[in-house]
């Protein structure tokens, strides 16, 4: 589904991946700027997912900056040295149960 989805600030609406793995979503911040955490808001059904968190400064070539091995909450905010980037992707490398991830939005902070 639209990736759009995921940054539109309308918890309503969602980014569902494909089956199977790996999958991804990544955001173009649109120029290069200092982040330091994400806030995600998933579907109830998202739980024991394994995940990267990874930033590029062309969208071609990925640095991963934290790796998530929990409990995915409803909504999490997660914290990573600040790190400047133009581009941050969710990289999935769980299981997915065949269900595929449904995550509501993707925020990005300073």
């Amino acid at each position: 589904s639209r990736a759009e989805s995921s940054t539109d600030g309308d918890r309503s609406t969602a980014w569902k991946s494909e089956k199977g793995n790996p999958q991804w979503l990544a955001v173009d911040l649109g120029e290069i700027q200092t982040i330091s955490r994400i806030e995600l808001s998933w579907d109830w059904g998202v739980s024991s997912k394994s995940f990267l968190i990874q930033v590029s400064e062309d969208g071609e070539i990925w640095d991963t900056v934290k790796a998530v091995k929990e409990e995915i909450l409803r909504t999490e905010t997660i914290r990573f040295a600040a790190t400047q980037t133009r581009w941050i992707r969710l990289f999935f490398t769980g299981k997915d149960d065949g269900e595929g991830y449904s995550l509501y939005e993707f925020a990005v902070y300073h």
